[in-house]
């Protein structure tokens, strides 16, 4: 049993190690013909990868091609056409932004992704009441996971900052609180500027 778990672990990171080289030489961004060699579903997502890569890197207009590409590759990829929304939002196109997200969640209503940054789209545009519920439905997607994620933060954050332009200040309060007490710094500045009660 301790030779199948040493050999398990030794794959594991023998994979991992793989995985770190490939995407750090920077390899597949030179082409995308390299991913026309796989099966269509893998090459989606190795799309996905480098259109998220090209997006870190801030050239946001290879990463909408990235994603576009997946898109035609794979019409049902949700996360390709929610990261091509964000690529949109980024160039301040909300309209093709907003039609990629609502596309994401047609193909998959839990698309996480695609619910945080139409909840952000609302957000910029002062539609509070719809940001609110899109970063209501983000947070519930994830209530089952001990550990949430930077974007389910983020989520509890921003409904603050919304109830907040709404004037509900309990409320806002609650959720500077939630996201405090899950370790974001600038929830907490939040939290005491606005003189929130630690009851």
């Amino acid at each position: 049993m301790k030779k199948i778990i040493i050999v398990s672990i030794i794959c594991f990171t023998l994979y991992k190690s793989m995985v770190f080289i490939y995407y750090n030489s920077g390899f597949y961004l030179n082409s995308f013909e390299h991913y026309l060699n796989n099966d269509s579903t893998i090459k989606s997502l190795l799309l996905v990868d480098a259109g998220l890569d090209y997006q870190y890197r801030g050239n946001v207009k290879k990463a909408i091609e990235a994603f576009s590409l997946a898109i035609e590759i794979d019409s049902l990829n949700d996360k390709a056409y929610a990261e091509r929304g964000f690529s949109y939002y980024t160039l301040l196109n909300d309209s093709l932004a907003k039609e990629d997200f609502s596309k994401a969640l047609n193909i998959n209503e839990f698309c996480g992704s695609a619910v945080f940054y139409l909840g952000e789209l609302y957000m910029e545009l002062g539609q509070s009441e719809n940001a609110i519920e899109q970063f209501t439905k983000r947070i519930e997607l994830d209530t089952l996971i001990s550990d949430p994620s930077d974007e389910v933060i983020a989520s509890i954050f921003n409904r603050a900052l919304c109830y907040g332009t709404l004037f509900d200040l309990e409320s806002a309060c609650e959720d500077f609180k939630k996201a405090k007490m899950l370790g974001d710094d600038q929830a907490a500045r939040y939290f005491e500027v606005n003189n929130c009660s630690d009851q």
